[in-house]
């Protein structure tokens, strides 16, 4: 009886006044912006306690385990941890975040973060980032150095999605054209890097190049993936796989990637020479120059960054490539609905979001060329880009066909 008391007494805690107003209950907890008491009020008083006991339990363990770690501390940790990696990349962004970041909340204690001091905290950062592109880097940066901060503890964010009032990103990010402001390889800082490079590299930067490809898909690539001659003439390349950062292969990124792109003669001309040079088995990786050898990730991308410090300029990621090759597509009159095809979108709408960027600088690029007289026959061979993302020409009849698969070739078990 006793025991059935008290299970009737609790459930009549629970229940608010039926009739009347409901009673609100404060809950004594702390602000974890400025440290004062303040009074949240709840629907019943068992709310209230649990409420209580959350918020004292969670701010007896962040006293515990942060201390008085600021953001700038969290900063300076994470820069260490890159000087260690010679991770001069990372080194790079993040001091350029924390020019930023540094003065306006480089002194806030982490533990008296919650969801809504950092989107005051993301409110400064836009008001100070001349430009929308540049804030996204920034509050990212902050987001990640927040979240290496807490490590075990949840973070009051992950990523700047979680931040409340700001867009949510979709799959291939905002559903509009995005002009970002970072710069795309053309021109000499693609013929230097084709020149100059050797070896493993040299095969990998004109795959990378010339078809545009993501660096799974190039570390991915078989000898047998490639076709030099095929029933009709033609070259091809197979995308089918792609390589993880554990060294594993996957599928594509999408249906869509799984696709067949022409081989370039240039192309062409050096896999024959690296193959020659090379011999391996019809299942080894297409870049690699010795039997069995699988080049990772983290090795290419160590070879590629200590190739690109001996070069004067900008440097560039893996996937920044696909931009200038997308850009050198249709400065050469490729039509989009190929270009689509062969960078592994599933959708020419998508094609147009990610690239707005190329086609501008490549629209530019196209009327430079044509007005300075270089090619003689540009207005029978090319058509003004607007056209080609608007209308859709007739192929040309010396053109690839776009085409999605090819012969499934038999790979090992």
């Amino acid at each position: 009886m006793k025991g059935a008391a008290s299970v009737g007494s609790a459930s009549a805690l629970n229940k608010p006044m039926r009739g009347k107003r409901a009673k609100p209950y404060p809950a004594n907890t702390v602000d974890p912006e400025t440290g004062k008491r303040q009074r949240i009020f709840h629907g019943t008083r068992q709310q209230a306690r649990v409420r209580a006991a959350r918020d004292l339990a969670r701010r007896a363990m962040l006293e515990e385990k942060l201390g008085d770690v600021t953001i700038a501390c969290v900063a300076a940790e994470m820069r260490a941890g890159y000087l260690e990696d010679e991770e001069a990349r990372l080194i790079y962004k993040i001091d350029r975040a924390m020019k930023r970041i540094g003065p306006l909340c480089g002194d806030i204690l982490l533990r008296r973060l919650d969801r809504h001091g950092v989107k005051k905290l993301a409110d400064k950062l836009e008001l100070a980032a001349p430009h929308p592109e540049t804030f996204a880097f920034f509050v990212g940066w902050l987001c990640r150095i927040i979240r290496h901060g807490f490590g075990d503890l949840e973070p009051p964010v992950r990523t700047p999605g979680d931040i409340p009032g700001r867009r949510v990103r979709g799959p291939y990010g905002l559903r509009g054209p995005q002009f970002n402001d970072k710069p795309i390889p053309y021109g000499p800082e693609i013929t230097d890097r084709l020149e100059k490079s050797s070896g493993v590299l040299r095969i990998l930067l004109h795959i990378l190049l010339r078809c545009g490809l993501r660096i799974g898909e190039a570390l991915a690539l078989r000898r047998c993936d490639v076709v030099f001659v095929d029933a009709e003439g033609k070259g091809w390349l197979h995308v089918r796989k792609s390589l993880n950062a554990e060294g594993n292969r996957k599928d594509t990124k999408t249906k869509a990637g799984k696709r067949d792109i022409p081989l370039p003669a240039v192309l062409a001309a050096e896999l024959k020479a690296w193959f020659e040079a090379f011999p391996a088995g019809p299942m080894d990786q297409a870049i690699t120059d010795a039997p069995g050898r699988r080049i990772a990730h983290r090795e290419a991308r160590t070879i590629h960054d200590r190739f690109q410090k001996t070069l004067a300029g900008r440097m560039f990621g893996f996937h920044r490539y696909r931009a200038g090759c997308v850009t050198a597509w249709l400065v050469s009159g490729v039509r989009l609905q190929n270009i689509q095809t062969w960078i592994g979108h599933s959708s020419i709408e998508i094609t147009v979001m990610i690239y707005a960027s190329s086609l501008a600088f490549a629209d530019e690029l196209w009327w430079r060329v044509h007005e300075k007289g270089k090619y003689a026959n540009s207005p029978g061979e090319r058509v003004r880009l607007s056209l080609v993302i608007g209308g859709k020409p007739e192929a040309d009849e010396t053109d690839y066909a776009p085409r999605r698969s090819a012969p499934r070739l038999k790979e090992a078990a």
